[in-house]
């Protein structure tokens, strides 16, 4: 006969008695302690694994006062480059032993930090926080107290906190130089013209000699945008002879309506584009790419959380990345 009876959940003792380490050291290993060898902690965790061990973080929280929650907020998840760096820290940190909690700012219409979110991770006593954002100047004091790990910001020294950066002006560089040493010295700059990256193309196609082409009276946001370009490249596509956008969803999209027109690219227009997009090499004309390092990105994340939690007053870490270009066969 079956017993009705649930199976009782392994204990700190159930491992220990499997393993034959005292339940002091279990507790050690679970916690990652730097007191114990490395061979030891990887024997009595996969063990504690094997025996279906979960750690109740309500009571390590109560007995250590560290909940071992390390809170995640991204504004949204909407491009590829958010989702791809959102699911590394995911992956990363629960590696790393921690408890990630992920939070969304969608349709908060204020700034980030006066969403509801980061009350409620704030409230969950997470022990440091993944900021997910391009534009962030400064840490409010009251919001000190928890780290703060900026991820994919723009490079600001004043910043009180950690971060690991992106600089725009320095992927613009990498896109103009790109173009320019293949001959295309008149550019049509699609993106954002207040962006970090919109000037930096302004910049250096100035800075080589190169003639600046732009769209100021086109708004990103304007849900016909992509249409309007169109007319405008139809009507003075003569002046340029290559295109370059802060966005690639919105440059495929474009290649698209060029390609349906009978505009040949590149032949006629060369386009390429800044972000990393998943799909860029499997398109019919596979789009040349100003990238970001995500897994760098996500790693250096995690050892800034690690470093800021075990030396709590040490310096403020800034770091910047750098860009690469990915050649495709639109450019």
């Amino acid at each position: 006969m079956v017993s009705d009876k649930k199976k009782e959940k392994p204990t700190l003792q159930n491992i220990a008695t499997a393993t034959g380490y005292s339940r002091n050291t279990v507790s050690l290993a679970m916690r990652d302690s730097p007191r114990l060898p490395e061979a030891t902690k990887r024997l009595i965790q996969k063990t504690a694994e094997q025996l279906g061990y979960k750690p109740n973080l309500t009571a390590r929280n109560l007995s250590t006062g560290k909940s071992g929650l390390i809170g995640v907020y991204a504004s949204t998840l909407h491009d590829a480059v958010r989702t791809e760096i959102v699911n590394g820290l995911i992956t990363e940190l629960r590696s790393a032993r921690y408890s990630p909690i992920l939070a969304l700012g969608h349709g908060h219409r204020g700034s980030w930090e006066t969403s509801a979110w980061i009350e409620n991770l704030e409230q969950l006593n997470v022990e440091a926080m993944v900021i997910v954002r391009e534009f962030i100047t400064r840490i409010p004091a009251r919001m000190r107290e928890t780290p703060k790990i900026i991820l994919g910001c723009q490079p600001h020294e004043p910043l009180e906190c950690d971060y690991i950066a992106l600089d725009r002006y320095e992927a613009a560089e990498i896109g103009i130089d790109y173009l320019t040493d293949r001959g295309h010295h008149n550019i049509l700059v699609c993106a954002n013209k207040d962006s970090h990256f919109a000037l930096g193309c302004e910049e250096e196609i100035q800075r080589k000699g190169a003639v600046c082409h732009s769209t100021d009276t086109l708004q990103l946001s304007d849900s016909a945008y992509l249409h309007k370009l169109l007319s405008y490249v139809t009507d003075n596509g003569k002046n340029f002879s290559a295109l370059i956008f802060g966005d690639s969803p919105t440059a495929v999209e474009f290649i698209t309506l060029l390609t349906e027109q009978g505009t040949r690219v590149p032949d006629d227009l060369a386009v390429i584009s800044y972000d990393y997009f998943p799909y860029s090499r499997h398109l019919r004309i596979p789009l040349t790419t100003i990238v970001q390092p995500i897994e760098s990105l996500v790693t250096e994340a995690v050892s800034l959380v690690q470093n800021r939690l075990e030396n709590p007053g040490s310096r403020y870490i800034h770091k910047t990345l750098k860009h690469r270009i990915l050649p495709g066969e639109s450019a």
